[in-house]
Parts: C-alpha cells; sequence; structure tokens
C-alpha cells in the first residue's frame, strides 16, 4: 500500500497566511514594519509553494511506477 501524504497539516496553512499576510497589511500600513513583513510574507508562501510542488512531483513519480 502506498504511502499516504499529509495535505490535512499543509492545506490550513494557505488560507490562515493569506489572512495573516491581509491583516497584518492592513495593521501595517504606514509603518516601517510593512516592507519587511511583506518580504517575509512573500518568502513563507514561496516555500509552501516550493513546499507542495516537490511532494506533487515526488507522488507523480511514486504512482508512476
Amino acid at each position: 500500500m502506498p504511502r499516504r501524504s499529509k495535505p490535512l497539516v499543509i492545506a490550513p496553512l494557505i488560507p490562515l497566511l493569506g489572512i495573516a499576510g491581509f491583516l497584518g497589511v492592513d495593521r501595517l500600513q504606514h509603518t516601517r514594519y510593512l516592507v519587511p513583513f511583506v518580504v517575509v510574507w512573500c518568502l513563507l508562501f514561496a516555500a509552501l509553494f516550493v513546499y507542495i510542488a516537490a511532494r506533487t512531483l515526488e507522488a507523480r513519480r511514486v504512482r508512476g511506477r
């Protein structure tokens, strides 16, 4: 039996990061912390995207056998 991935662990991070980003941008508007917050927020989304893409490619390779 193939090993199952854990999408339920990662899936809630997408909307949570989105909500945190929008609330953070709203709160940090017109402060000096806005730019660093947006940079970190984008890096977290990029890391999440890379992780999901890597898992997807790995799952495709496993199913292809």
